[in-house]
């Protein structure tokens, strides 16, 4: 019980570390909340991929329901401005942890895990900055605007991760099978990015990893 409470505790303050970072970046530098809130997760995702590295599942499964309190408090009480003033409607900040709650109670195996948080860490960013920047060719989904530029982005974000883990957690399958595994994974990635509303890509993104490279 002492080890479980003191990985929590020191995985918690090590985020929460991350979280009053970007709110210095946010308040003393006047640094746009969209950049920190995108810095916040890409470096969040990265962290939370190598948790299984000293964590159990139990205690991811319980920092991510932890997480999960404390962001909804936070974003209530409006105390982590450099993740929730944007002007966007969003939740991704809640479906983030609660995304690998849900994972760390499936436990699937590691490197599995770890591609599902890098993919929701990396190729959603990816997808809203290239849309954001060089997206021209734009489309509407359930009132939202994205854009093929973007969507482009997220394939071939996901098909760099998910070709590398299949590789390596497979490599008696064919290269031939593995990239077509991953091509139409990430295709799939790519279609629910974008029909995903709200930021709830953070919570979808990661199961869809999860079932199709569990199988």
């Amino acid at each position: 019980m002492a080890r479980l409470f003191t990985h929590i505790l020191l995985t918690s303050l090590l985020f929460l570390s991350i979280f009053c970072l970007g709110e210095l970046m946010f308040r003393k530098l006047k640094i746009a909340a969209e950049v920190t809130r995108k810095a916040n997760h890409v470096l969040c995702a990265v962290i939370v991929a190598c948790l299984p590295v000293y964590l159990s599942y139990r205690e991811i499964f319980i920092l991510g329901a932890l997480f999960v309190v404390v962001l909804f408090i936070s974003k209530k009480m409006r105390i982590f401005g450099s993740i929730h003033n944007v002007a966007r409607s969003t939740h991704g900040e809640l479906w983030f942890p609660a995304a690998i709650t849900v994972i760390a109670a499936l436990q699937p195996p590691v490197t599995v895990f770890a591609c599902a948080v890098l993919v929701m860490g990396l190729s959603d960013t990816l997808a809203n900055i290239v849309g954001k920047k060089w997206g021209k060719h734009v489309y509407k989904i359930w009132g939202q605007t994205k854009s093929w530029e973007g969507s482009a982005a997220c394939f071939l974000t996901t098909l760099c991760i998910v070709l590398t883990v299949a590789l390596i957690q497979h490599p008696e399958h064919s290269n031939t099978y593995q990239f077509g595994f991953s091509i139409a994974t990430s295709a799939l990635v790519a279609l629910v990015e974008a029909v995903s509303p709200y930021g709830s890509d953070n919570f979808t993104i990661p199961l869809v990893i999860v079932a199709l490279m569990s199988l």
